[in-house]
């Protein structure tokens, strides 16, 4: 009893994918171009199941629904046999299914009433706000109003040399200046060594001392990485001073963490762009939001018409049990995986 209760749930939920497929993809006849049968052919029955008839527009807006792949698969006469096949297939269990009462099954019944849930959502409520409703002052206004979403202050990444005292940090700056003057094209190399023989700092070790990018202070904040700490200003404002990447920080920097050595290793221009440049990202941006508050508007006002009542006590008193059974397999058995689409 358990089977069967699930071949019909499987059933529905094949139905319920092939209402997602034509609401995502558009009519059967947007995909492939208008069909070429006459309102006689359309009417013509394929195939009948006890009462249930498939007619040829029927079985040609099915195929059509396929994939491009899956309806390159059904062109000649017997591909078409097979996948009728499958249609019939399904129509046989359904009707056993509804045979045995199991369209009134609390379950099957949910199944129905998401569907049609998707459907009305998809096909009514939709209709409340369309892309023209975004006008371009709208669009205007919202660039005027977030500025700062259009733009990247200058950012600079370094590399740094953790030491404890002044003389060692300068004897080993001095060092690592000799060495990159020897070969200027392995500088970033050089300096990752030396953080690895010489930090105090082990997270800068394990990073060759990368202390990520970082705005210029006084200026626009940069949004840091999660769990990356402020760079010391003396550190940045340093670092912003220095001209190429790859260059050393001339001396010596001081902070209450110790002594650095810095290597600029990265940077990032100034960027503004202007309104021809995301004026589409905009417009669907607010397209977005409008639908999302007409969807919650809509769904108040028929709220405010319904009598709702809420007993939170009850609720209180609701469980969540873990599952423990294996969820069933919602293709019913003869149908492809995924059901009729």
């Amino acid at each position: 009893m358990f089977e069967q209760k699930w071949i019909l749930i499987g059933v529905l939920s094949s139905l319920i994918a092939a209402c997602q497929v034509g609401q995502e993809q558009g009519s059967n006849f947007e995909l492939t171009g208008e069909s070429t049968l006459s309102e006689q052919q359309k009417k013509e029955v394929v195939a009948k199941i006890g009462d249930v008839e498939i007619t040829l527009a029927e079985f040609e807006k099915r195929l059509n629904q396929q994939s491009t792949f899956a309806r390159n698969q059904y062109r000649s006469a017997q591909q078409k046999q097979t996948f009728l096949e499958t249609m019939v297939r399904f129509e046989l269990l359904a009707n056993e299914a509804l045979r045995r009462g199991y369209d009134q099954d609390p379950q099957v019944k949910l199944a129905q009433k998401q569907a049609m849930v998707s459907r009305f959502t998809a096909e009514e409520v939709s209709k409340l706000v369309e892309m023209k409703d975004i006008t371009d002052q709208d669009i205007q206004g919202y660039y005027d109003r977030n500025t700062t979403e259009f733009s990247r202050p200058a950012q600079a990444r370094a590399a740094h040399i953790l030491l404890k005292d002044q003389v060692t940090a300068q004897t080993v700056l001095k060092t690592i200046r000799a060495e990159i003057q020897k070969d200027p094209a392995r500088a970033r190399k050089v300096f990752a060594r030396f953080v690895t023989e010489h930090s105090t700092e082990s997270a800068a070790q394990s990073k060759h001392g990368d202390l990520g990018f970082f705005g210029e202070p006084g200026g626009a904040a940069v949004k840091r990485p999660q769990g990356k700490p402020p760079v010391p200003t003396a550190v940045a404002r340093a670092v912003f001073q220095v001209e190429s990447v790859g260059q050393l920080v001339p001396d010596v920097i001081e902070t209450p963490a110790g002594w650095h050595i810095v290597q600029k290793t990265g940077f990032r221009r100034a960027l503004q762009r202007t309104l021809p440049e995301v004026r589409a990202k905009i417009r669907m941006k607010l397209f977005r939001s409008k639908k999302r508050q007409a969807m919650e508007d809509f769904v108040k006002m028929l709220r405010d018409k319904a009598t709702v009542v809420i007993d939170e006590k009850v609720l209180e008193s609701a469980k969540a049990k873990k599952r423990t059974d294996p969820i069933p397999n919602l293709n019913p058995p003869g149908l492809p995986q995924g059901g009729i689409r």
